[in-house]
């Protein structure tokens, strides 16, 4: 992508709809293991080069990608009504990566009293 004014916001934008655009790609999906594949791979492209990339420029040089567990089918949670809950997506917001992204605290109704070894490692 080339600089040019209003270009961060428009890096913005077309980083939310490759995101958007992984995720419905991931639900379509007809095997979970293989879509998940796919949206790490993804994610780590995005990581890699995107001018929005939570990862400041000098940490993208020998980014080899993120860290995460190894794919669990136990830990895809499915509902009996429409909502399914795949803990194998877990992933740290962009302030893990740059103090120049606000961390919003998580309240505690939304705080799991049990680890999850599924998802993006910390660290």
């Amino acid at each position: 992508m080339t600089d040019f004014p209003g270009g961060d916001l428009l890096h913005l934008l077309d980083w939310k709809r490759r995101v958007f655009g992984i995720y419905a790609e991931t639900r379509a999906a007809a095997d979970p293991e293989a879509a998940w594949k796919r949206w790490l791979a993804v994610r780590d492209e995005l990581f890699a080069t995107h001018p929005q990339s939570p990862l400041p420029a000098t940490n993208r040089r020998g980014f080899t990608g993120l860290a995460y567990f190894a794919y669990e089918p136990r830990a895809r949670v499915l509902a009996e009504v429409v909502a399914a809950k795949d803990f194998n997506f877990a992933y740290n917001p962009s302030c893990a990566y740059d103090p120049r992204w606000v961390c919003p605290l998580v309240p505690a109704p939304n705080r799991l009293a049990v680890p999850i070894r599924a998802g993006e490692r910390y660290g």
